[in-house]
């Protein structure tokens, strides 16, 4: 319902109010960041790529942004609770940009990554700055002050979720677009062409990373079977998909079966009899 109403509003004016669009940006980001397993679950940037580009009429663009995106932050695991990287801001600030300006995506995906690890910081501050509640909290409990306390367990932080979370992504989606378009402008051409090597290298990195975190070192042969079948045969996606299931099926089939496992050799026995 929210995206048919933002798409309507878009066709009627021809263009959206630079103002509701960052705060629809900024809303989104903030949402997917609140403490909720079916919301914390829409951080993927594949799925802001596709809730981007139905907004903003390029559903196609959009999921092909957020999955450039996702290959990138296919390793990143939060180690105990600490993020490596924030995909979600990351996502929120690169794919409306490049969506708005028709920024390569390999650009898009260079543009992202500092965003990524800006997000992380952010995150810290947030948790930083939120420890004074709980000695306020505690503070409270002692004196049985229960409206203090739901103010230092709710609304307290839910305030500095909103000046972490919102403004900032505010601030940078108003100016965004404009601010993005000059400084293309202004960038020189090599500059330009580096930071969309950097983006096209990204998603290969995340790849290796993800392999590594697995451990196994028998799936790095096929890691570099189907890249260089996509480098040299030009598959569709699709297509090189069902090879890779069928591949990790007989895979499967053969170690279940101990097909891969080496054999033991074993020496001829020995008849005892023969000896006497």
């Amino acid at each position: 319902m929210l995206v048919e109403l933002l798409q309507y509003a878009r066709i009627r004016r021809g263009t959206m109010n630079p103002v509701l669009d960052a705060t629809l940006i900024a809303l989104i980001y903030y949402l997917v960041n609140l403490d909720c397993p079916l919301l914390m679950m829409c951080q993927a940037p594949l799925f802001l790529g596709g809730l981007f580009g139905a907004i903003y009429g390029d559903l196609t663009t959009g999921i092909m942004l957020g999955a450039a995106l996702e290959t990138i932050y296919l390793s990143a695991v939060a180690v105990g609770a600490n993020m490596p990287s924030d995909q979600a801001l990351a996502a929120c600030i690169a794919i409306p940009i490049a969506l708005k300006t028709g920024m390569e995506i390999n650009t898009a995906v260079a543009l992202a990554v500092p965003f990524g690890i800006l997000g992380a910081f952010m995150d810290n501050a947030r948790r930083t700055i939120n420890a004074v509640w709980w000695h306020r909290a505690e503070k409270h409990i002692d004196e049985l002050n229960w409206r203090a306390i739901t103010f230092d367990a709710i609304w307290g932080p839910a305030l500095v979720q909103l000046a972490v979370r919102f403004i900032p992504v505010f601030i940078v989606a108003y100016l965004g677009a404009d601010a993005a378009n000059s400084f293309l402008a202004a960038m020189p051409e090599w500059l330009t062409h580096g930071l969309s090597v950097i983006g096209g290298m990204l998603p290969a990195l995340g790849f290796t990373m993800a392999i590594s975190i697995i451990g196994d070192e028998k799936l790095i042969p096929f890691f570099a079977l189907g890249f260089f079948i996509m480098k040299v045969a030009n598959l569709p996606l699709v297509l090189m998909g069902v090879f890779a299931v069928v591949l990790a099926a007989l895979h499967i089939q053969y170690a279940r079966s101990g097909m891969l496992q080496p054999q033991a050799l074993q020496s001829p026995a020995v008849d005892e009899d023969d000896d006497d």
